[in-house]
């Protein structure tokens, strides 16, 4: 009797010692929560192009919260990231996403990441080739900057020769497309509800996906490739039940290798970006390449300069888009004051039917917890057979005020 009250004490008491050690492991544990608020405010300089969309000024707020937690001993973290937008005028300005709800193991030669996640490839400024894995959001800009998560495993292994990213891609997201009211849309409005894929497992494909990544001296390589449906759909004119005319997007299977370098020398940054990808049993290939030079400290004082040089090419020729056979040229100001201002401008040309849009951005803080930025997007001289060509009245500029906590 004796034996097995001691049995129960040692039993409680092992427990005890678990439950204090995790509290222990909590307390102790890295853990924080931040994010922002910005406010959009978009005016378009011309009247709308095409039937039925706003000339009303856009307004669109949103809220993007984080929480980032790490596990006392940094081998466990967990990271999750929520987006929210609400908008004036198009239906498809408000969304919901996840962009982040990352778990992952972590040691000194691997690293395994499961959930849904945010992944970057590229090194050019006018256009990201290489970068695959993310769908796009499409609704506010055309940049394609603005991405949506992607449900993921991740297994990252450190070698001698660079690390070696594997993918698993489960799951598909459709890209957004404004709305009937929105501006920057398509000359006619895409109707998701006719969504088609090549793939008989549609949304549930799994696609796969492989980059090595490596440091040689003042040169960076990654080697990438990928295969699974592709994130930009071909749009295909259609009737919708409606009896209107839409484009229905299709989502192609596809495979694509991919190389992104950049060599730094003296004051220049060198930068390539090249694909090959085979779509529907073709194949074309793609190329982004320039210079970045920096001069700093101009005028003796703190401010930096850059320039930018990149000419794109597309073996498809016209029916590639806007980077077909284009050249861009940019410059991009830095104060380094406290104020972290900056301000980037940038031209692209295209060489066949000198169309060209002009970009600029200016960034300043405001204080600790405030940042506004201002662009100004205008298209000029665009042609009619041109891929640019819808956006032809929708030349703006936004202002945006965004507070961090």
């Amino acid at each position: 009797m004796l034996r097995c009250l001691r049995v129960g004490c040692n039993w409680k008491l092992s427990v005890a010692a678990i439950v204090l050690s995790g509290i222990t492991q909590m307390v102790t544990a890295t853990s924080s929560i931040e994010g922002h608020v910005r406010a959009d405010v978009r005016h378009f300089l011309d009247t709308a192009g095409h039937g039925q969309q706003s000339n009303q000024i856009s307004t669109v707020l949103t809220i993007e919260p984080s929480w980032r937690y790490e596990s006392v001993d940094r081998q466990q973290l967990f990271r999750m990231s929520l987006s929210g937008r609400v908008g004036n005028i198009d239906s498809q300005q408000d969304a919901a996403n996840v962009k982040e709800l990352l778990f992952s193991n972590l040691s000194d030669d691997w690293e395994l990441h499961a959930g849904i996640g945010q992944y970057f490839w590229g090194v050019t400024e006018s256009q990201h080739l290489v970068d695959i894995i993310n769908q796009l959001d499409l609704v506010q800009n055309i940049d394609g900057e603005e991405k949506v998560g992607q449900a993921v495993v991740n297994l990252t292994r450190f070698t001698d020769i660079g690390t070696l990213d594997l993918f698993l891609l489960p799951g598909f997201q459709e890209r957004r497309y404004p709305g009937m009211k929105g501006r920057l849309r398509t000359q006619l409005p895409v109707d998701s509800a006719l969504t088609r894929f090549e793939s008989a497992a549609g949304r549930h494909r799994l696609d796969l996906a492989a980059r090595l990544f490596g440091t040689f001296g003042a040169g960076e390589l990654g080697v990438s490739v990928f295969s699974g449906t592709s994130r930009a759909p071909q749009l295909l004119p259609a009737v919708n039940d409606a009896g209107t005319a839409v484009l229905r997007p299709y989502y192609p299977v596809m495979s694509q290798w991919g190389i992104d370098t950049q060599y730094t020398r003296n004051d220049a940054l060198w930068k390539l970006e090249a694909i090959r990808r085979m779509v529907g049993g073709s194949a074309y290939y793609a190329v982004t390449a320039g210079i970045e030079y920096g001069s700093y400290g101009i005028l003796e004082t703190d401010t930096d300069l850059s320039v930018l040089f990149e000419p794109s090419f597309d073996s498809r020729a016209l029916a590639a888009g806007p980077f077909d056979r284009d050249v861009f040229v940019g410059l991009r100001l830095s104060l380094n004051d406290a104020q972290s201002t900056e301000i980037v401008g940038g031209l692209l040309v295209d060489t066949d039917r000198s169309s060209r849009m002009v970009n600029l951005e200016a960034s300043r803080r405001l204080g600790a917890d405030w940042t506004m930025k201002l662009q100004a997007r205008l298209f000029r001289n665009i042609a009619a057979g041109d891929p640019l060509a819808a956006y032809r009245a929708d030349s703006f500029v936004t202002l945006r005020l965004s507070h961090f906590f």
